[in-house]
């Protein structure tokens, strides 16, 4: 009767201790998201509920091209231009005679995005259009 007795305050004691880890843990989590988070917000202006665009910290020129959403059914005719800092409007005419070319088209409503910076190579812009999210190329 005593071995019966004994096991109840062992595994109550044990049950207890689980509970109390696995709030902890859970505590810790959720300190941590929000410390991220926070961070994100204060020092890049970071939406808070939206830590997906993180990012813009990183990439601003994607916030224009998602101001835009551009879409198959809607009614502009639009271009990306993935590029490195070779295609900066800075350095490079190709935005300009690719704006031309496509008014000289009869293209109305033609949307050029270009996301060249200085500075940055092709390998960068490849991550910024596999971004999640953004569709089939």
């Amino acid at each position: 009767m005593s071995h019966v007795s004994g096991a109840g305050p062992r595994t109550a004691r044990w049950q207890v201790r689980f509970v109390a880890a696995v709030l902890s843990a859970s505590l810790c989590l959720l300190l941590g998201e929000l410390g991220a988070r926070a961070f994100w917000f204060l020092r890049f202006e970071v939406p808070f509920p939206e830590p997906g665009r993180i990012l813009y910290a990183y990439y601003p020129e994607l916030r224009l091209v998602d101001e835009r959403h551009p879409a198959r059914g809607d009614r502009y005719y639009d271009i990306l231009l993935p590029g490195g800092s070779v295609l900066h409007r800075d350095w490079s005419a190709v935005e300009q005679a690719l704006a031309e070319r496509v008014a000289g088209d009869g293209v109305r409503r033609g949307r050029i995005s270009n996301l060249a910076m200085p500075a940055q190579p092709s390998r960068e812009q490849l991550a910024q259009i596999r971004r999640p999210g953004w569709g089939p190329l």
